[in-house]
């Protein structure tokens, strides 16, 4: 996308990490009904505030043209992603909160502002939560809590996006609750591997955006 206004703001500081934040930017209130051109014309709006041109910040342009870029991703995502029904997902659980009920049979969520105990059939067969899950990355540059929500997965699989700011050969580490790993990164995308218990797997790709 035509982001050279602001571009010198993006690489003088990082300025977004996920697409909750991306999101509070763009004044988006629900991920899973928004559309493109809703986004497009907010990001319109704000732009004329904020476009140097306009007597705005470049830095601020910067942040606005990276949040359109994530949202967009998003929403393409959300189309494609086999499963990913946002439409009906109602509601969402932390992969902490679901792994305590996979291991121990049973536990409390809150369900419609009311805490509700419920079994590990009941979450695999009925509920389907979409799940919340928390990623730890540091690198020599930075160190992010990455969040990203992923449609409940059958095979307890899921797949979460990073873009990193690092180096090639550079270690960096990822982590996911007590569950951490240290890869070296050799390519432009890595994928790590993160099995959090017997029947749920955390696969991090993460894109390589430094030099």
């Amino acid at each position: 996308m035509g982001a050279r206004w602001g571009e010198k703001g993006i690489q003088e500081a990082r300025v977004l990490v996920n697409i909750l934040e991306a999101c509070n930017v763009l004044d988006i209130k629900d991920m899973r009904t928004v559309s493109i051109e809703e986004v497009k014309k907010t990001y319109k709006t704000l732009a004329k505030k904020h476009h140097p041109d306009m007597g705005g910040d470049g830095y601020k342009m910067g942040v606005l043209n990276q949040a359109l870029e994530l949202v967009l991703d998003g929403i393409n995502k959300r189309a494609k992603h086999t499963g990913l029904r946002w439409e009906k997902i109602m509601y969402i659980m932390r992969l902490e909160d679901l792994l305590d009920i996979i291991v121990n049979g049973e536990g409390e969520i809150q369900f419609n502002k009311e805490s509700k105990t419920v079994d590990r059939n009941y979450i695999k067969n009925a509920l389907k939560p979409a799940v919340e899950i928390t990623v730890n990355i540091k690198s020599k540059k930075e160190e992010i809590e990455y969040k990203q929500i992923s449609a409940w997965s059958e095979s307890g699989v899921y797949d979460l996006d990073y873009r990193l700011d690092c180096g090639v050969g550079e270690d960096i580490e990822v982590g996911v609750g007590e569950k951490k790993i240290v890869v070296n990164i050799r390519s432009k995308a890595t994928q790590v591997n993160i099995n959090i218990c017997d029947g749920i797997t955390v696969r991090v790709y993460i894109e390589r955006s430094g030099f």
